[in-house]
């Protein structure tokens, strides 16, 4: 607001000397006329310090905003089919808090296990990404520390046939319920094992 332009100062400045001399002009308005070129250079100093201090405010503001904003990745609360970042990146990114690189290596590691639990349930992984994330929030909620790379690998560690014939979502809510009930985590994991084999067996004898 209070920024000024020093080319606009510059500009005033040399039309101020363009002014008419005293000796060109009547006797009371050459002396007004010198009176003010006077002036004005007298205020010189005082404005062009000015010009600079009043730049520091908005530079300050600009490097504020841009601290501010941080990565982007680590923000993100869902991934959507409209991102282009992979799921793994994404993960990898919030694990850590900040923008990793595709070839990051905690990126392919990742990229490994989400392609495994793809495998394993049959979905995305982009809807396995989103749905491990949904369920560490679930669970930070109820005072549960878990995270969504964890919870993808110990999820997919229940799945006793090559190809589970529940899907990540309906598991992830089985164990939110079980965990949310008081069940510790490893008997927790272990229930669903055995629910995974007598969903596999019953399938066999339907079969």
């Amino acid at each position: 607001m209070f920024a000024c332009s020093q080319n606009r100062l510059t500009m005033s400045l040399a039309k101020l000397f363009q002014l008419p001399t005293s000796a060109s002009m009547p006797g009371r308005e050459g002396a007004l006329r010198l009176a003010t070129r006077v002036t004005m250079l007298a205020l010189v100093p005082v404005l062009m310090p000015g010009c600079e201090e009043a730049s520091g405010p908005d530079v300050a503001r600009t490097a504020a905003e841009q601290a501010t904003k941080g990565p982007e990745l680590p923000r993100l609360k869902w991934l959507d089919a409209h991102n282009r970042n992979t799921p793994e990146r994404w993960l990898a990114s919030r694990e850590a808090k900040v923008d990793l690189d595709e070839n990051d290596p905690a990126v392919l590691d990742l990229h490994i296990k989400l392609n495994e639990a793809a495998q394993r349930f049959g979905d995305a992984t982009r809807m396995i990404a989103n749905r491990a994330v949904q369920l560490e929030e679930m669970l930070a909620e109820e005072g549960i520390s878990e995270h969504a790379p964890e919870l993808i690998e110990t999820l997919s560690s229940t799945a006793t046939a090559l190809r589970q014939r529940e899907g990540f979502g309906s598991l992830s809510q089985h164990y939110f319920n079980l965990r949310k009930q008081g069940v510790g985590r490893e008997v927790a994991l272990e229930q669903l094992k055995k629910a995974s084999v007598l969903l596999r067996t019953n399938g066999s004898l339907r079969g």
